[in-house]
């Protein structure tokens, strides 16, 4: 197989830190990007300790080309000012 197509494993995905964004947040858009066709991600919604309680585990393994679109049109300053508007 050649090295372009070769998946890395990365364990250090948990140490990404997002200002203002806990991880609720953050899984709760892994959820909506990988519903909407913009990555390929696994997800397992897990049982906690406490009564209604409830995790969302993933995994992102790639992005879509709805993804790679979506990324390529932000890449335009005039398009990110107006969604950071929203």
């Amino acid at each position: 197989m050649d090295r372009e197509n070769q998946i890395v494993a990365h364990d250090g995905i948990h140490k990404i830190v997002l200002p203002g964004r806990d991880d609720h947040a953050i899984a709760y858009h892994v959820a909506r990007l990988a519903n909407e066709g913009f990555i390929d991600a696994t997800m397992q919604r897990v049982g906690g300790t406490e009564p209604d309680e409830v995790f969302l585990l993933y995994s992102i393994h790639a992005t879509e080309w709805p993804g790679h679109d979506l990324l390529e049109h932000l890449r335009d300053k005039a398009v990110m000012e107006r969604a950071k508007g929203c």
